[in-house]
């Protein structure tokens, strides 16, 4: 068995059987005579497999008939520091086409990348319980050594006898890291929730909280309306107060430097070492058909000595659950497996589209592949209508390749949450216009719901802030239910809001994480008020696939420089405080809304000037799956 360096080739390699030295020609690799032309992209296809397999991110492999046994192995780029710093000193790694390799096994792999026994045992049944032609994502991470993590694709065969099952390890550091921020920042939070506000004032938010709460009871209670003022304004005093401190917590965590993983963007290079690249034979495109492929009496054949090892890799790919990419050069961008194998695309937007990656989603995965020929990087967008994790790197010559899969992990953006916390505390302000018992009255259930979801709320980080930390459940809401915060605060404030929505779409029941949308639309028309927004116009339809909801105000709007510098916020993930719309403010609330969005299929938040000569429109839109 042979395992990735950087200047040999990488894996390709049969345990325990002679290579044979005769050229195959493609019609009999196929079994039928070429067409025309064909047999030029069919070498194509199978030189892009052997290419992207020898080079790969994961670590990939065929299991003999014992489920456990490996006939074929290749890559792992993306941890072949863990394969190289526990293989056995027998095993010469830098072997290219070894005649015989000491036996090994895929429980020898995962014992070296440090993964429990009674996982490995665990592992070993779900591949004896494979059916031909089904495939499984083993139900949960498998933690290594060095606190990395891998997740394991199994995939058993139809069309081989014995049905051989393939399997391929990827490396989910990166996306784990986000996770680890998420909880350590969650830890931030509580701690300073229960500290102290300053050395002069002893309160605490969580201590804020409850009296709060008591002294709402007293004021449900209470008949006398000079008393009912009283009361609620020393309450409004109290709500304010925590808003600020909320505040003054975010703005704390971002000058501390740590991202929390809501960048969207996780940095590969931070959790895995640099692995080599280019190697395959050749150095270029060009250079590896030259070397591995020959005319034998006019017809296209794979040389000998590389022809078991194209087939091998041919084979894996075309039977992988994952879609594979590979661009070996400028202008050529191969679809090796999936609903589109076998395409083969003249520039990335025509790959974008040519995959179904979401409308919403484009633009972000034009970005990400464009960056792949001169950096590692991992993201998630939505193709076909599921959301995915997407790996990539650069690759042959000044090319790259990359490779898709449904989503595995489910990030949260704590900040995000923590805003919205800070957004319930500012609905209770209401208390501010309270002065007689009819107005308790018409506030009162608002009060009580506002204040068991900041409970919840507080409840929520508690659970992220543990080592073994979850995430919030989805829930279905109906979308009229997302209009009720931006109610509350126009009639707080005075404003005008005009809800254009047919009675199918306001019915709607979305899944989405629970009370989320109704922050983020908060967030939007509360951000109208401080910008001197009198009127807001929400309209929500569905067109195609999409649930569309536009809020226009007519306030100052953004000069064309800040609005400019918002496309920047949203598309970069980093919140900047100059955006902020009222003083005191975090400057997240965009950045946070913009990032619920995001969290659905295909989610997006878009900002342009509204029509006319004052305003802004924000545009949101999501796959209604």
């Amino acid at each position: 068995m042979s395992f990735c360096t950087s200047d040999k080739l990488c894996g390709l390699v049969l345990a325990g059987e002679m290579m044979d030295t005769s050229n195959l020609s493609l019609s009999a690799l196929v079994g039928r005579k070429l067409f025309a032309g064909e047999d030029d992209a069919l070498a194509r296809l199978m030189l892009g497999a052997y290419v992207l397999v020898a080079d790969a991110r994961p670590f990939i492999g065929v299991l003999g008939k014992d489920g456990d046994s490996l006939l074929w192995t290749a890559g792992g780029a993306e941890f072949c520091d863990l394969l190289h710093a526990h293989a056995p000193r027998e095993i010469d790694t830098a072997q290219v086409q070894p005649r015989s390799v000491a036996p090994l096994r895929l429980s020898d792999v995962l014992n070296r990348l440090g993964v429990a026994p009674e996982e490995i045992d665990d592992i070993a049944d779900v591949i004896g319980l494979l059916d031909p032609g089904s495939a499984v994502s083993y139900r949960h991470l498998l933690r290594g050594r060095e606190q990395r993590s891998f997740r394991l694709v199994l995939f058993r065969r139809r069309d081989i006898a014995g049905g051989h099952v393939q399997f391929s390890i990827h490396e989910m550091t990166g996306f784990e890291r986000g996770n680890a921020k998420m909880r350590e920042i969650s830890r931030q939070i509580l701690a300073a929730m229960e500290s102290p506000f300053s050395k002069n004032d002893p309160r605490n938010l969580i201590a804020l909280l409850n009296k709060v709460e008591n002294d709402l009871n007293d004021l449900f209670s209470a008949t006398d309306d000079r008393q009912i003022a009283i009361r609620a304004n020393h309450i409004a005093t109290g709500v304010s107060a925590a808003a600020n401190r909320l505040v003054d917590i975010l703005n704390a965590i971002d000058t501390d430097g740590s991202d929390g993983g809501h960048t969207g963007k996780d940095r590969v290079n931070e959790s895995c070492p640099p692995s080599g690249i280019h190697c395959v034979l050749g150095n270029d495109w060009q250079g590896t058909q030259d070397l591995i492929l020959a005319r034998v009496g006019g017809e296209l054949a794979l040389k000998g000595e590389y022809a078991h090892a194209v087939r091998s890799a041919h084979e894996f790919v075309s039977n992988s659950t994952l879609i594979f990419i590979i661009a070996p050069c400028e202008g050529e961008y191969y679809v090796l497996s999936g609903p589109q194998r076998g395409e083969i695309y003249s520039s990335i937007p025509d790959l974008v589209r040519g995959i179904e990656v979401g409308v919403n989603s484009r633009h972000g995965a034009e970005t990400f592949f464009s960056s792949l020929g001169q950096h590692e990087n991992q993201t998630r967008f939505a193709v076909a209508g599921e959301n995915m994790e997407v790996w990539g790197r650069p690759g042959l010559g000044m090319g790259w390749q990359a490779m898709i899969a449904d989503a595995y992990t489910q990030g949260v953006d704590v900040r995000a949450m923590f805003h919205g916390l800070k957004n319930l505390w500012l609905h209770m302000q209401v208390l501010h216009v309270v002065k007689t018992r009819a107005d308790v009255q018409e506030v009162r259930d608002a009060l009580l719901g506002v204040i068991q979801k900041i409970h919840r709320r507080i409840a929520e980080l508690k659970v992220m802030a543990q080592p073994n930390a979850g995430f919030p459940r989805k829930i279905r809401e109906r979308v009229a239910g997302w209009f009720q915060g931006a109610r509350r605060i126009s009639d707080e404030t005075g404003m005008v809001l005009d809800v254009r929505a047919p009675e199918d779409v306001l019915n709607m029941n979305i899944v989405c994480y629970g009370g989320q949308m109704e922050d983020t639309l908060s967030e939007l028309v509360r951000n109208a008020h401080h910008s001197g927004a009198r009127h807001i116009f929400v309209n929500a339809g569905v067109k195609g696939r999409y649930l569309e909801i536009e809020v226009v105000d007519d306030g100052r709007g953004m000069s064309p420089e800040k609005l400019a510098q918002a496309h920047k916020v949203i598309e970069e993930g980093r919140f900047d405080p100059v955006l902020s719309a009222r003083p005191g403010g975090s400057g997240y609330g965009l950045l946070g809304a913009a990032q619920s969005v995001g969290r659905f299929v295909d989610g997006q938040l878009r900002l342009e000037p509204a029509a006319g000569r004052r305003g802004l429109k924000v545009a949101l839109s999501f796959r209604v799956t």
